[in-house]
């Protein structure tokens, strides 16, 4: 659910509010770790290898890209992430997920990589969000997309994403927040659930946005 600020008014959040800082989706992909190279922060755009980039169509329309809208002849608009994080804070993360993206520990626990998964993404890296159908009782249910969830790479062959990170087309005129109990349910369900063998996306950290 969404909190009761909008980022539209650039209103802080509370304590509360965190985003769950990275959902990593792997695309049934599987590597040996010893095979993946080494990833700092400073090296991200040159890390990045964004095939879907390349390979899907990108919205032209010249409108804000945080404005609500049904996006027409695209899939997926570039946005950037929007919500503040004035004293971030590392909650947790994977070191697991971390080792699939060639991130070290000493790298997860650095100021670089905390401020990056707070939002604070070089103007260098591209960022965007992509649409999607959806389908209710057999029917489609028009458009729906990456309402709070901003991608900021794709890495080793997986898709990283900031969700909580703020508004985009897609976000039908919620804020784009995530609060701190949901992201840390998500962090432990998705860990639970790729453990069990269940195919699913993973968290490599929650921050807390201050």
């Amino acid at each position: 659910s969404a909190l009761p600020c909008s980022a539209a008014t650039s209103m802080i959040p509370p304590p509360s509010a965190a985003r769950s800082a990275s959902s990593v989706t792997a695309h049934g992909l599987r590597r040996t770790l010893a095979t993946i190279s080494a990833v700092a922060i400073g090296d991200w755009p040159s890390a990045v290898d964004n095939s879907l980039l390349r390979e899907l169509v990108p919205d032209e329309s010249g409108k804000p890209p945080q404005l609500s809208r049904e996006v027409r002849g695209a899939h997926y608009v570039s946005v950037r992430p929007s919500v503040p994080a004035p004293a971030p804070r590392l909650v947790a993360y994977s070191s697991e997920v971390a080792s699939s993206l060639g991130l070290s520990a000493e790298t997860c626990e650095s100021d670089e990589f905390l401020q990056f998964f707070a939002g604070k993404v070089p103007e260098a890296v591209p960022c965007w969000a992509t649409s999607y159908g959806a389908s209710f009782a057999g029917r489609y249910g028009g458009q729906r997309g990456d309402g709070r969830a901003i991608s900021v790479g794709q890495v080793n062959g997986l898709e990283v994403q900031l969700k909580g990170a703020g508004t985009t087309p897609f976000s039908r005129r919620f804020d784009g927040r995530a609060v701190l109990r949901s992201s840390v349910r998500e962090f432990l369900a998705s860990e639970a659930m790729h453990h069990l063998g269940v195919p699913t996306t993973r968290a490599l950290a929650v921050v807390a946005s201050g």
